[in-house]
């Protein structure tokens, strides 16, 4: 799938003419070629799996600036790990300057869009008291709400809290399953 040279001309045109690209429109009009904001072409009809492949190269080549750009388009447009991953960018400053607050309303987001590793940084948050005030007993709920999901680093905690009696009565069986 070659792309006309003159369609790519002007469908560079008409992105450097807008602020914010209409996939939608573009995609109508150029026949579901997609393409990115450095106007390569993509040859893909979702515009989030197309960011999403960007981000993975990106992040395959060490460039965090780029890998973070990509990841917060995905994010805005409703992919619930990448979400996760933006709010990991902000927590420790990959790609972007590191902003907690950030952090944890783009892990909010997460777990809020069912994202397990989103609901376990929550608990994290409400375990540390970083940037929300310090409360066990959600921090162990949305643990329990990650591991509910599969996600192993939920799972990890719930059973450290239960071995240990941390916020809630010691229970040896509950900790091993």
């Amino acid at each position: 799938n070659i792309i006309d040279e003159r369609k790519y001309e002007e469908l560079v045109a008409e992105i450097k003419s807008k602020e914010i690209v209409n996939f939608d429109e573009i995609g109508i009009k150029f026949e579901n070629i997609r393409f990115d904001d450095e106007y390569s072409a993509l040859l893909k009809v979702d515009p989030v799996e197309d960011f999403r492949m960007l981000y993975e190269e990106a992040k395959e080549v060490g460039d965090k600036e780029k890998a973070f750009k990509y990841a917060l388009k995905c994010a805005e447009a409703g992919e619930a790990y990448m979400m996760y991953i933006v709010g990991t960018a902000y927590e420790y400053g990959k790609g972007v300057d590191d902003d907690e607050k950030k952090a944890f309303e783009w892990y909010m987001n997460a777990a809020k869009n069912n994202d397990s590793y989103g609901m376990c940084k929550v608990g994290d948050f409400y375990s540390e008291g970083k940037i929300v005030a310090k409360n066990e007993r959600k921090a162990f709920e949305w643990y329990m709400k990650s591991a509910k999901n599969n996600n192993i680093y939920g799972m990890w905690n719930v059973g450290e809290c239960y071995s240990k009696g941390k916020w809630v009565d010691k229970n040896e069986r509950k900790a091993f399953e």
